[in-house]
């Protein structure tokens, strides 16, 4: 029997992702559920953000109910394509620590789009779209656009937009 002086360690659940891969210009979060054996509040989940292996902050929740889901924002304005994020989460219940979870390292990717439209600004379904490399003119990728006109372009590695050209030419540039 447990003595009502002792309290269980709190656990953490495995890290899931919003969304995989994670894109450059879009917002993501890590989620973990914190549990307790004793079936009681726990005192404090902490979640902690990684850019590339450097500490990009924490947050801490406090009074966290038993089951409790919490999710860690990342904001895209703090990493680009190429950059590699992870997270961390540790729960805390009286005296006692869980073990401290840690995320899949995720790359992020780039992802660029644009859409193809007609004299009227119409979108311009199943145009063909080439993005070509400027600096040595060579084909960086060939997009179809769908029934809208949006094309989109993933890669790992960081971009230098300015050193890609898109034909055909009347194309509106997204991030």
């Amino acid at each position: 029997e447990q003595s009502p002086y002792m309290d269980d360690v709190p656990v953490m659940s495995a890290i899931s992702w919003k969304s995989t891969p994670v894109k450059n210009n879009i917002n993501t979060y890590c989620n973990s559920t914190a549990t307790d054996a004793d079936n009681t509040t726990i005192g404090s989940v902490t979640g902690t953000r990684f850019v590339n292996g450097i500490f990009k902050g924490n947050v801490t929740w406090t009074s966290v109910a038993n089951g409790t889901t919490e999710s860690l924002p990342f904001a895209h304005t703090n990493y680009t394509a190429g950059d590699k994020i992870n997270c961390t989460f540790q729960a805390k219940s009286g005296t006692s620590y869980s073990n401290k979870v840690a995320s899949t390292l995720q790359t992020v990717i780039a992802k660029i789009f644009g859409r193809v439209t007609n004299a009227a600004g119409t979108g311009v379904a199943s145009a063909k779209v080439y993005v070509i490399k400027t600096d040595d003119n060579t084909l960086f990728s060939t997009n179809t656009t769908n029934s809208t006109g949006y094309w989109w372009v993933v890669s790992s590695a960081k971009m230098n937009f300015s050193t890609l050209s898109f034909l055909p030419t009347n194309r509106s540039l997204g991030t």
